[in-house]
């Protein structure tokens, strides 16, 4: 094994730890702002991801699908949230994992059904 080797693994750690840092620093601010437990944070991470490579197919832009896959997202969260979570904040913390792990199994099937079973 040579140093290129080596040198990619690094790489490929500090990419996803970068990832893993986003995704917990989002649900500490989540946590930390509302005190509202949302477990459900990722699915909506894994739904910009699909908008944003659905966009870019399409049009065949990757900087259109860059912006416009977090509008998207940001309005179905915010939909979410004025549906299901803002009724959730005064309920206790074990009601809003009960809430927000049954989204994500809604939003991973909403998925599966538009875009298949097959991954990115």
């Amino acid at each position: 094994m040579d140093a290129s080797f080596w040198l990619l693994q690094c790489l490929n750690a500090m990419q996803y730890s970068m990832l893993l840092f986003l995704l917990s620093i989002g649900l500490t601010v989540i946590f930390g702002l509302m005190h509202f437990v949302n477990l459900a944070h990722a699915s909506l991470y894994m739904l910009g991801a699909y908008f944003g490579i659905s966009v870019s197919a399409m049009t065949g832009q990757f900087w259109l699908a860059f912006m416009l896959s977090p509008i998207i997202v940001t309005c179905i969260g915010a939909g979410l949230y004025f549906t299901l979570i803002d009724r959730m904040r005064g309920a206790g913390p074990m009601n809003q994992v009960l809430v927000t792990f049954g989204l994500i199994f809604v939003i991973l099937d909403l998925v599966r059904l538009g875009w298949g079973d097959i991954a990115l």
